[in-house]
């Protein structure tokens, strides 16, 4: 019987996002959100609700959301101060909070990355303008300047064809304005199994909305349901919610399947009947060829060895699995075609260019227009012809992909671009056993969707490639991250005992380097020097096998160390609250002052929020610490086993 390989799927962000808004609105006290998404968009809202006052408390996949809504009305703390809220290049995040800020009475700036600042808004504060909100644009787009003004109710009209989640946004912020809303939507609506989400979630946080079949909205103030479904909650009392995996994160290992028929596949947590439209994958996976069965834990995919293409597809209401199906069309005969995605060229990046210029990489004829992209594959006579100006050859079904198109270089690289977009990298991720000379640049921009992508399908590979889990998780290096005094040399040693592995600590090593102690080089020295001894050192450490690796407290913000040591190693952020740091070396002699606060505290507190980021963003894994150092160690080593 053939082996099932288990592929286990974090939690949706869009739900994410949805349910974090809704829990602040939500009437009564406190709701639990179990798999919550762990990734850079849900790690922007659940900062940014915390600035405005809300009390979220986070352990791992799980969130505590405080409720402002009692008594008949809103009451959001109070605040005199300008809040100012930064969302990366999180879409949701800017739109949904954009929507939110009125209801709180504060005075709000919300800004973004370069790439936020070119993504349009105009329309959803247009409309928000118009309910009796004002929000000053940048000719907009962000940065915008949102002021305390009360939603007075009326009827707007909102276009449909640039993003939905405008759309999602005003409906989940149009139960608390002083009259009756009504939205009437002005154009064709794109990505409507995202309003769907929205609408089915709102239900279940017991708000009512009127929908007339997608073309007008009907929005009574302060006007809930009684709850009739399993997964409702009673405003009575604390209640959770458990947020479904991510149906688009799935998307790409369905297709990593998809090229590999002789293995089966387990997406766990993965279901048709899923509240998220993109689980439509199945449905186009099924029609290149693929087996898709149900089991009790989730969905099992089957590849075909002759793939059929898609042919000509309206991807509108799944657009986030265009980047999916173009890169699998590939691996078929014929021409798929991908129609009515105009909204694309708005999204993290102008995808439909990011894609043709990166398949023509490989070799294929690409084309795209307005709205749609055409991907020619490169099976002919059932093997792959010359892909990137290579040989190709076709084993046990999987397309393999050798040379590339320098022939007086074979083995140089084929370097995709991702242009800072998840979608992108993880889309052409999935050639890697295909196109062992592929090399994804800037990979770790997967974090802001799904930060343990790389780590996940590097699972998967191994298990592919006949390796057991086991095998890998020894073979592979442990790197410890975090701020100082947050227990990575104690925990690293304990690790390293308990997995027979074996334990570097690089600020040791800097010191033998020097032959002395930290704070005479940097007194001497200074800060720069050690940067640099520290980047010679972190070199050298990354090249070992089988070792547990305590990092200093900055040795990650330098990407070229991040690069040097994720080659060969998963990285764990063991998280400590700053104050708690501090006290663990408030007595340290080793431990020189980066800054000039006056207390280690205020330090501390400094460098989280300077290097949060950073510790995020590289992290395969995002460990709370907690008192128990023991307890910690077994936590860790179950996680790495998993």
């Amino acid at each position: 019987m053939q082996k099932l390989i288990n592929i286990s799927i974090p939690g949706s962000k869009s739900l994410s996002n949805r349910a974090l808004v809704l829990a602040v609105l939500r009437c009564g006290t406190t709701t639990t959100i179990k798999n919550i998404a762990i990734c850079d968009d849900t790690n922007y809202t659940v900062a940014n609700l915390k600035k405005i006052g809300i009390k979220i408390q986070q352990h791992g996949t799980t969130v505590k959301v405080a409720g402002v809504y009692k008594n008949s009305k809103l009451n959001f703390p109070k605040s005199k101060k300008i809040i100012h809220l930064y969302t990366g290049n999180a879409g949701t995040t800017t739109r949904f909070l954009t929507a939110l800020a009125p209801l709180t009475g504060k005075e709000i700036i919300i800004d973004g990355d370069t790439r936020m600042r070119e993504r349009p808004i105009e329309e959803l504060v247009k409309a928000l303008n118009q309910l009796g909100a004002k929000i000053i644009s940048t000719n907009g787009y962000p940065p915008l300047h949102i002021f305390p003004k009360n939603l007075k109710g009326g009827t707007i009209n909102l276009p449909g064809n640039i993003s939905s989640q405008y759309l999602s946004a005003m409906l989940m912020i149009a139960p608390f304005a002083e009259k009756k809303i009504i939205i009437n939507i002005s154009t064709e609506l794109y990505s409507k199994p995202y309003i769907a989400m929205t609408l089915k979630v709102m239900e279940e946080f017991g708000f009512k909305i009127e929908n007339k079949n997608f073309k007008q909205f009907i929005i009574q103030p302060n006007k809930f349901i009684k709850f009739k479904t399993k997964n409702s909650l009673k405003y009575s009392k604390q209640k959770s919610y458990t947020i479904e995996s991510d149906a688009s994160s799935a998307s790409y290992f369905g297709a990593y399947a998809a090229i590999h028929p002789q293995k089966k596949f387990l997406l766990q947590n993965i279901h048709r009947n899923s509240l998220q439209g993109d689980v439509k994958f199945l449905e186009y996976l099924e029609r290149m060829g693929c087996k898709i069965s149900k089991n009790k834990d989730g969905i099992i995919v089957e590849g075909s060895k002759n793939l059929k293409c898609l042919g000509t597809v309206d991807m509108n209401q799944t657009p986030d699995l265009v980047m999916t199906f173009a890169v699998l069309g590939l691996f078929t005969k014929g021409k798929t075609r991908i129609t009515n995605i105009k909204n694309l060229r708005i999204k993290e990046t102008d995808r439909l260019t990011a894609l043709e210029n990166e398949i023509k990489k490989l070799g294929a004829d690409v084309k795209t227009g307005k709205d749609w992209i055409e991907i020619q594959g490169l099976v002919k006579n059932n093997r792959l012809e010359n892909p990137a100006g290579g040989e190709s050859k076709r084993k046990n079904g999987i397309c393999q992909l050798i040379k590339c198109n320098d022939q007086s270089n074979p083995q140089k690289a084929i370097n995709i671009s991702t242009y800072n977009d998840h979608r992108i990298a993880m889309a052409f991720g999935i050639l890697i056993d295909p196109i062992p000379n592929l090399k994804i640049e800037n990979p770790s921009c997967v974090s802001k969707s799904y930060p343990n992508f790389w780590e996940d399908l590097k699972k998967v590979t191994m298990w592919t490639n006949n390796k057991s889990k086991k095998q890998y998780v020894k073979s592979s290096n442990i790197v410890l991250t975090g701020l100082r005094g947050s227990g990575k040399s104690k925990i690293g040693a304990m690790l390293a005992l308990k997995l027979n592995m074996n334990f570097v600590d690089i600020d040791e090593e800097i010191e033998n380097e020097e032959n002395t102690g930290i704070p005479d080089i940097v007194a001497i020295r200074g800060w720069e020097y050690f940067r640099a001894v520290e980047n010679k050192v972190t070199k050298k450490v990354a090249k070992l096998k089988n070792t547990v690796i305590s990092t200093g407290g900055g040795t990650i913000i330098d990407p070229e160390n991040e690069k040097m040591l994720k080659k060969n190693g998963k990285i764990i952020y063991l998280y400590v609250k700053p104050q708690i740091a501090a006290s663990r070396i408030l007595n340290s002699k080793n431990r020189p002052p980066l800054t000039n606060k006056e207390s280690v505290e205020e330090e501390m507190k400094h460098l989280y929020k300077q290097r949060k980021g950073r510790y995020y963003e590289s992290a395969h894994i995002i460990f709370k610490r907690s008192k128990n150092t023991e307890k910690d160690c077994a936590e860790i080593i179950k996680k790495l086993k998993n």
